[in-house]
């Protein structure tokens, strides 16, 4: 997958062995044809729309897409989750306005 965004690799080759369907996890990746490249979250899901290809994006993304009727989303027979990190510079503190948002994030992993 050279020109690819490294992370578009990781992503699909753990969703591809995680979510459950074999034939899927038999994939190699770096053997699937490249038509286009698009690195914009919000175009992204344009491109799928029209059906030009497919990609794996968390489920908020496809939440705020306002074509979202357009796609077919292939449900996992496993869940498929990453690993959110809060991760700061060490003596570093962040302003105080940051900690709404990773006492929201704190929160929602604990339920």
């Amino acid at each position: 997958m050279n020109g690819i965004n490294p992370d578009a690799q990781y992503y699909l080759t753990k969703y591809f062995h995680s979510c459950g369907h074999t034939d899927l996890a038999t994939i190699e990746i770096e053997q699937l044809p490249i038509t286009s490249y698009i690195n914009q979250l919000s175009q992204i899901l344009i491109a799928v729309a029209e059906g030009i290809g497919f990609t794996v994006l968390p489920q908020s993304a496809i939440a705020h897409f306002a074509d979202k009727d357009k796609l077919y989303i292939a449900p996992p027979l496993i869940t498929v989750t990453e690993a959110l990190f809060i991760i700061q510079k060490r003596h570093r503190y962040l302003p105080v306005r940051y900690q709404t948002v990773t006492s929201l994030l704190v929160s929602l992993h604990q339920k």
